[in-house]
């Protein structure tokens, strides 16, 4: 479950930076290969996985969710273990809307880039993500277990966000974007494997709940972002820093208040263990 997601955030990263070269052939280039790679998409879904079976357990619980409304499910949702880590998925989307939103108005607006300059940005933060996650993550899960690893992405992300009102050259802005997709990137398959874990019998329900509170903080923040942009340049960066440091704080509370799932011996693998088992 979360590679599936990691691999749905890495696409959403790449898109625009892909997007700015295109459109520097035509303007509607980028519109014309999107529908190609869509339909591309659809056929090789359809003839590769075709009708994929569950097991009988999630074949019962997608049929109960079938006859829930999205609201149902929704309400549901606060009577989870991990409803903090959803809230903290919609928090966390709504700042980090404020920067993908923002960051090619505000390198176009401030300092003239070109759209393929914008979109090398992209690009380049986005493959050093992929390189670190590929390599790196999975020895950093082992070693200091997820939690850990969302506070500190989490305190980075703070920081490279409201750094980049500061920074003005195109290779201090090349580290600061870089630093953040790098923060983005470890954060999300983080939270993935978190409700994952947390979910049990009910995978479906969670990556489901995942993906619609963070669409929830994805189409509130954008529209957030372009008010605040309207208003000052600067605003959605700290606007959005602010949103993430909240962020911070509620993992960190959640993370106290579930004290019973996570010793300190085994923080470090991430082991979820039951409250029976703590006590």
């Amino acid at each position: 479950m979360s590679w599936l997601g990691a691999a749905m955030s890495l696409g959403i990263m790449i898109g625009p930076g892909i997007g700015g070269f295109l459109a520097e052939i035509h303007i509607k280039f980028p519109l014309f290969f999107s529908g190609v790679i869509s339909i591309t998409a659809a056929i090789i879904t359809y003839y590769v996985f075709g009708n994929v079976k569950s097991d009988l357990k999630i074949e019962i619980e997608q049929k109960r969710q079938k006859r829930e409304s999205i609201m149902t499910q929704l309400m549901r949702s606060l009577k989870t273990e991990y409803f903090m880590i959803l809230l903290i998925v919609f928090v966390f989307s709504l700042g980090l809307s404020n920067f993908q939103l923002t960051l090619s108005l505000y390198l176009d607006e401030k300092f003239g880039y070109s759209p393929l300059e914008i979109s090398s940005f992209l690009l380049l933060s986005s493959f050093a993500g992929v390189v670190l996650q590929l390599f790196v993550l999975d020895k950093l899960f082992k070693k200091f277990g997820e939690m850990k690893v969302i506070l500190v992405c989490l305190f980075i992300s703070v920081i490279t966000m409201l750094l980049m009102i500061y920074v003005s050259t195109y290779f201090l802005i090349l580290v600061v974007v870089v630093l953040f997709t790098i923060a983005i990137t470890f954060i999300r398959l983080a939270v993935n494997s978190v409700i994952s874990k947390f979910a049990g019998n009910e995978q479906g329900y969670a990556a489901g709940m995942n993906n619609a509170y963070m669409s929830l903080g994805t189409t509130i923040g954008p529209i957030m972002a372009g008010i605040l942009f309207d208003w000052h340049i600067d605003s959605p960066f700290v606007i959005g820093a602010i949103i993430l440091f909240l962020s911070l704080v509620m993992c960190f509370i959640w993370i106290r208040s579930k004290a019973q799932y996570f010793s300190m011996k085994d923080m470090g693998n991430n082991k979820i263990i039951s409250s029976e088992k703590a006590h």
